[in-house]
């Protein structure tokens, strides 16, 4: 009973926090009104790999420009390529820069049906520009847990594919750590957990081990940080 009471706790002041962080009294903004640059793709251009590692698929999501304004339930993705938020409209894909938007967020699922939630924000103190997205894992207020997200490209020599120079797209992802002021890039194994919670270091160890949880991957991380903030 004193779990489910602490879950329930839980539930009420994450839906808090969303409250808060998406700015729910917002004005709802018509997706009509939006201007953006329309995306175009060359169709005969040679390509390996894709500017969406997410998903190339549009998913109904929301986001909040810096005008205050919140747009919601409109079909979206991330192009973690150009690290800019793309929209649907009107059976038209448009790019919204990214100095416009400041937070998004939207869900897939993953190949076992479990859903998976992507929150996007930028404005950050970090090495990179205001403007770059970060997907927040977490934020207590004290630290903050971030992972970039993006897509590199590569020309590849015409004879490794006896064609004209073709495309490569190489995406990858690095968690940051940002507390005190202090921004640097971790690893999420479980030495690291008992350091960044080390009031309840051996709490977390013990319920990574009884949960068999693999923190390095996002639900299983949400798992331990609302355990961890059920103490608070």
């Amino acid at each position: 009973m004193k779990y489910i009471l602490i879950r329930i706790t839980r539930f009420i002041c994450l839906f808090a926090i969303l409250t808060v962080s998406f700015n729910l009294n917002a004005q709802i903004g018509n997706v009509n009104d939006l201007t953006g640059t329309p995306i175009k793709v060359k169709s005969s251009e040679r390509i390996e790999g894709t500017f969406y590692p997410i998903s190339s698929q549009w998913s109904n999501g929301e986001f909040i420009t810096t005008h205050g304004t919140r747009y919601v339930d409109i079909p979206i993705r991330f192009n973690a390529f150009s690290q800019s938020l793309e929209i649907l409209k009107a059976n038209t894909a448009f790019t919204l820069d990214s100095k416009e938007v400041i937070q998004f967020s939207f869900s897939v699922f993953d190949e076992n049906g479990n859903t998976i939630d992507y929150i996007f924000k930028n404005g950050f103190d970090t090495e990179f520009p205001k403007s770059q997205y970060f997907r927040v894992w977490f934020n207590n207020g004290k630290m903050k847990i971030l992972e970039l997200i993006k897509v590199t490209e590569e020309k590849v020599p015409a004879e490794a594919y006896g064609a004209p120079e073709d495309t490569r797209l190489n995406s990858y992802n690095f968690i940051y750590l940002l507390k005190d002021g202090e921004f640097k890039k971790i690893k999420m194994n479980n030495r690291n957990m008992s350091k960044l919670f080390l009031d309840r270091k051996e709490d977390v160890l013990n319920f990574i081990k009884a949960k068999s949880l693999d923190v390095s991957a996002y639900n299983d991380f949400k798992i331990l940080s609302e355990y961890v903030e059920s103490f608070q």
